[in-house]
C-alpha cells in the first residue's frame, strides 16, 4: 500500500539541521506500530549499517568533513521494507561541516 491512511503503518524521521565531525541526530516515530512488534529502522550511513529501535533518537557520530549518503527505512522482523509512502527515504545527501 503506498497511500498515506490513517491505520497505515507509517516511518517519520527528522535529520538535524546541522551536521558536524562531532556527530548527527537522527530521530525517528513510527505511526500505528504495535508494541512489542518486531519492526526496526534501518539506516545506512554511506556503507554502514546501523539496525536501531523504533522512537528512539540516534547519534551517528564519526563522520569526515565531507558530502554522505545517508538512507532511513522502516524494516519487518524478516528485514524487508515496509510497503509505504515514508518508510524508505531513498539516499538522502548531507554535507558535514
Amino acid at each position: 500500500q503506498r497511500d498515506v491512511t490513517e491505520t497505515g503503518v507509517h516511518l517519520f524521521h527528522h535529520l538535524s539541521n546541522h551536521a558536524d565531525s562531532s556527530g548527527m541526530f537522527l530521530d525517528f516515530y513510527a505511526k500505528n506500530v504495535m508494541e512489542g512488534s518486531n519492526f526496526f529502522v534501518r539506516v545506512i550511513a554511506d556503507q554502514n549499517q546501523f539496525d536501531l529501535p523504533l522512537n528512539k533518537a540516534f547519534l551517528l557520530e564519526g563522520l569526515a568533513k565531507e558530502n554522505h549518503g545517508i538512507r532511513i527505512q522502516l524494516v519487518d522482523k524478516n528485514g524487508t521494507v515496509v510497503d509505504g509512502p515514508f518508510n524508505d527515504t531513498g539516499v538522502i545527501r548531507v554535507d558535514v561541516e
